[in-house]
């Protein structure tokens, strides 16, 4: 059971919609750390940052040794996080924020406590701004030296008060033990255990010292070396590579200021065998030492999955040309988690952009104008939650990354697998060519609903498909409202089902500087137990997360504090593709939310779609359908609130121009990514 601690602790963070409105108020209620969040392979565990935690006494408790948190810094924010150390340990850290849609300039700070956690006073044991790599800003601090047992704080923040970073991954590793570099190693890499950290010493300015290690397909591996282990102001400017055949990705920036580190993270496609090297291209001192650790995170295996191909070979160019190929995906799932598969070659990369358009009609773009000349193969898994985005290497090769920052596959999260997928390639100059030689999806199903203790059964507790009326549902009275009634605006056009929706708007799209509130009827649960679940179908076109938010929260009677179930993380949904240049309206596509609501049994529950805009640019908006609320009951107690009306179907919209042949390939438990799995804290959401 989960058991609330600590002081509640509000957030308010302001967005710019002409003049600025407020948006909700975040408050997160401290927690110990759940099981889930430790029980993963070698104790990895992936968090959400929860605000508030803008100081030491509401820091995020960190536990275990290996941990990554995903977390976003707004203007004048910094994000705490606590962690318990011991004597004779060393810790590295390190933030990663080549996805960020904003700057990704971090400061990273690492302090000692005194002990106080409602009032502690921090000392700074290392602070660090630009040592990172990926952007010029990410940060790195690495094989720290741990000498008193206590409690420690690390701070993330943006390298001026007004920098926004949304989001960041903050690497932590807590090493106990080291083991020494076996010479020679500089032709023959020295096997290592990822459990310590490696001392070595770098001979003379050619000496390359390499350590090898095995990895997973779908495995991410997380490396560090610090140019300055004894901290003794004595530094050294070099290089950190990781390595397999041909494939070198290589962190090596200018800073020579002690303590001077590297870090590198990747997630490979392949099994096999892998290496860091460490080095310098300059001149460097007898005797120049170093701390290096290398963490593996292992990839998580998930059910319900297929896999499907296309291996009919297609010509890129060589003029200026659009290609597309479709695939038929033939098992009905609503996605939990997609994949792209792509092989390609081409002589010039960077004139290509990609674009994938689900059964549904909408399109998302995968990447546009990335890699060079020197490299023109490319077979990589496209992952969203792959360690690094596109447009961080240009070699393409053998790994995993999740879509260039600007685009998100998460957008077809909850929608309808089954249908026609269509790839789309635009080669946007003349005069290089290539091929496309097969691409596919790798797609999990959402898991079903779980099951009703023996002696009750699940029932509809509230349901309405806005046909015969609105719901019973309300919208503000503010200059613009949400509306209900039949949409006719693209790239959103119709509903799920049926004839009428719940909107922002019907046609066109929405207004600026706007807030828009949607509340749903109360709806009973007295005599209902969980598992309870809340769902609906939506379909949105939004500007990026951080000028235009949308939030779907639930609360209680007497409807004053706000849990988020849902929330717009992402960038704006329309770019620019193709020369001539054409403007992609990118969407979701009407996709099922369903969340577990079960701490609202026994209470009168209301849900409310809140959304705000900017003055800088409007898009489609948002459409809602189908709401739903079920839960466990004994035979005869409880009669639904509003009794469902039929559900129509959608048709998916026809799609592509050219269906190669396909290879499908059932897949019961590919291998991804562990990242799929961050563990959300819960939050409240204030009245506001």
């Amino acid at each position: 059971m989960r058991v609330r601690v600590g002081v509640i602790i509000a957030l308010l963070f302001m967005i710019t919609v002409g003049k600025a409105i407020q948006t909700p108020r975040y408050v997160a209620q401290a927690q110990p750390q759940t099981a889930d969040q430790t029980s993963v392979p070698q104790g990895f565990a992936r968090i959400q940052e929860q605000e508030s935690n803008d100081f030491p006494f509401n820091a995020n408790a960190l536990i275990g040794s290996n941990t990554i948190v995903r977390g976003s810094i707004q203007q004048d924010d910094i994000d705490y996080f606590k962690i318990d150390l011991t004597a004779g340990q060393r810790v590295a850290l390190a933030t990663i924020t080549r996805a960020s849609i904003a700057s990704g300039d971090t400061t990273l700070s690492l302090f000692a406590s005194n002990g106080n956690n409602l009032d502690p006073t921090l000392t700074l044991i290392e602070t660090d701004l630009s040592d990172g790599v990926h952007t010029n800003g990410s940060s790195v601090i690495s094989s720290q030296s741990i000498t008193t047992t206590g409690s420690y704080y690390i701070s993330v923040a943006g390298g001026t008060p007004t920098t926004t970073i949304y989001p960041y991954d903050l690497y932590v590793r807590v090493l106990s033990t080291t083991v020494s570099e076996q010479e020679p190693n500089d032709e023959v890499a020295q096997a290592i255990t990822t459990q310590a950290s490696i001392s070595g010493v770098l001979s003379a300015s050619n000496d390359l010292d390499r350590y090898q290690f095995n990895l997973n397909a779908g495995d991410t591996v997380f490396t560090t070396v610090d140019f300055d282990p004894e901290r003794d102001g004595t530094t050294w400017n070099g290089f950190l590579r990781f390595s397999w055949e041909d494939a070198t990705f290589e962190a090596n920036d200018a800073n020579t200021v002690s303590p001077n580190a590297e870090a590198n993270v990747m997630t490979v496609k392949d099994a096999g065998s892998y290496e860091i090297s460490i080095g310098s291209t300059v001149a460097v001192g007898p005797q120049a030492s170093y701390l290096a650790q290398v963490l593996i995170i292992p990839a998580i295996t998930q059910v319900n999955c297929q896999t499907v191909t296309s291996q009919a070979a297609q010509a890129i160019g060589p003029n200026r040309s659009v290609l597309q190929s479709s695939i038929t995906v033939a098992q009905a799932a609503n996605i939990a988690d997609i994949d792209v598969l792509l092989d390609l070659e081409h002589s010039l990369m960077s004139e290509l952009d990609v674009t994938l358009t689900a059964p549904d009609g909408n399109v998302v773009a995968l990447f546009t104008d990335i890699g060079s000349a020197q490299r023109p193969n490319v077979d990589l898994v496209i992952d969203q939650q792959a360690a690094l985005a596109l447009g961080s290497y240009h070699n393409l090769n053998g790994v995993h990354f999740s879509p260039e920052s600007n685009f998100s596959l998460d957008w077809f999260a909850g929608q309808q697998a089954q249908g026609q997928w269509t790839l789309t390639i635009y080669d946007t100059a003349d005069g290089n060519g290539g091929t496309l030689n097969s691409w596919g999806l790798r797609i999990c199903g959402m898991p079903a609903p779980a099951d009703c203790p023996t002696g009750k059964a699940r029932s509809v507790i509230y349901s309405s498909q806005f046909e015969a009326n609105n719901g019973g549902f309300s919208a503000d009275d503010n200059d613009y409202s949400w509306v209900w009634g039949n949409r006719n605006s693209p790239p959103i056009a119709g509903n799920y089902s049926g004839e009428n929706s719940w909107n922002t708007n019907l046609t066109g799209n929405y207004p600026n500087s706007t807030r828009m509130e949607l509340n749903s009827p109360s709806i009973d649960l007295t005599n209902v137990s969980g598992p309870i679940y809340a769902s609906w179908y939506q379909r949105y076109q939004l500007g990026n997360s951080l000028n235009d938010f949308y939030v779907v929260s639930k609360t209680s009677a007497p409807f004053t504090d706000f849990s988020p179930l849902f929330e717009h993380r992402s960038a704006e949904m329309r770019t620019q593709v193709n020369s001539p240049t054409q403007t992609l309206e990118q969407s979701t596509g009407w996709s099922l939310q369903r969340h577990d609501i079960s701490s609202n049994a026994g209470t009168t529950l209301q849900l409310k779609w809140d959304f705000g805009s900017d003055s800088y640019d409007n898009y489609a908006g948002i459409s809602i359908d189908d709401v739903e609320i079920t839960g466990c009951i004994a035979a005869g107690l409880i009669t639904p609130t509003i009794t469902p009306t039929a559900s129509v179907t959608p048709t998916p919209s026809a799609t592509p121009i050219v269906t190669p042949s396909l290879t499908p390939t059932p897949s019961a438990s590919p291998t991804i990514d562990p990242a799929r799995f961050y563990i959300h804290l819960p939050l409240v959401l204030e009245n506001y």
